[in-house]
């Protein structure tokens, strides 16, 4: 009899931590983890753990010999967050970094292919900040993660981030009416400066010079310094009007779309993704994990919705500078997006 409660109960210790967790990113086992761009970086990943069943994977690649530095910045609980520096065998730990006792270590690369960083807790909604340093690899002219446009009351929102930039003049936004960049037209007026830095930027520009019910592509062109140029695209708007007699994007997902204008000083927009009839919660937290704004609570059909916030908090006032996350809290997962106001 005791053999076989000892059984049961090592049984139950490693199955617990493989529970399905609903969270804000699918990346509780390691062949979904979030990858982390190649080239100089200073990237930080902003989390949560929901509870304390929850894992939260991170991928890099970097080349042979590489030095990585991986920092804990925050974390709400700190004594009770963890992260496990990996090679890239997920499961062969290198060192395991607490922001007490252990908040940083320099991993080197031992080969080629992607590594892993795994992040936990013991206690539930533990919010975190995990910063990777590539000290070494090539710097990139311009390394993109993200490139999305949106349709907004009469203006398109085109979106973009880097995690590093060198030597480069800045941007310019292409678009036509056509699937074809060659005859594509410039839409801004002068170019968009670049801000040559390894630590990530956000960037936004809106095309106000449009028309209803047309679709159109968009590309992002990156001017080097030396006037060669690279193209990234295209992305697709289509500029039904609300309520018009169109047909409505289908949502296939529930989920939040990266936050436009982001950075910004006056207000930005918030769009939701639902894939049915649902009760939900959208709600504005600072990087400590305290809420300071309600921006909506109650039922929603499906669909795409559209919210604004302006930067205050629950009484009215303006906050400080820094970084906040929105939280979209569904029947089906909790999902965020990360906000930097700045005054």
């Amino acid at each position: 009899m005791k053999k076989l409660f000892i059984a049961i109960f090592i049984l139950t210790l490693f199955t617990i931590p493989l529970i399905a967790v609903l969270e804000t990113e699918n990346n509780d086992i390691p062949p979904l983890a979030n990858v982390v761009p190649v080239g100089s970086y200073v990237d930080d990943q902003v989390g949560m753990i929901p509870v304390d069943v929850d894992v939260d994977w991170y991928t890099y690649h970097v080349n042979v010999g590489n030095p990585i530095l991986v920092t804990i910045m925050f974390a709400t609980f700190p004594p009770a967050l963890f992260v496990d520096v990996c090679t890239d065998n997920p499961f062969v730990v290198q060192a395991t970094l607490n922001l007490i006792t252990w908040p940083s270590v320099m991993f080197i690369a031992q080969n080629g292919n992607m590594h892993y960083i795994k992040v936990y807790s013991t206690v539930d909604n533990n919010n975190y900040v995990v910063r990777l340093q590539n000290l070494q690899d090539p710097t990139l002219p311009v390394v993109l993660s993200s490139f999305t446009a949106d349709y907004n009351s009469g203006f398109v929102g085109i979106q973009w981030t880097t995690q590093s930039e060198t030597e480069l003049s800045g941007y310019n936004v292409l678009r036509n009416e056509a699937c074809d960049m060659a005859t594509a037209s410039q839409v801004n007026f002068g170019i968009i400066p670049s801000t040559n830095t390894s630590n990530v930027q956000n960037y936004s520009y809106q095309d106000q010079e449009i028309e209803s019910n047309v679709t159109y592509y968009y590309w992002l062109q990156a001017v080097n310094m030396d006037g060669t140029m690279e193209h990234y695209g295209p992305v697709t708007v289509n500029t039904n009007d609300i309520g018009g007699n169109t047909t409505p994007e289908i949502v296939q997902f529930t989920g939040m779309d990266t936050a436009y204008p982001n950075p910004f000083g006056e207000e930005t927009n918030l769009k939701i993704r639902l894939n049915a009839n649902m009760n939900v919660k959208l709600d504005i937290y600072d990087i400590k994990g305290q809420k300071i704004r309600s921006i909506f609570a109650g039922e929603l059909d499906k669909g795409i919705h559209r919210y604004k916030w302006d930067g205050k908090n629950i009484h009215g006032s303006t906050v400080s500078s820094g970084i906040y996350l929105s939280r979209l809290t569904t029947p089906t997962g909790v999902y965020s997006t990360k906000l930097h106001f700045v005054k």
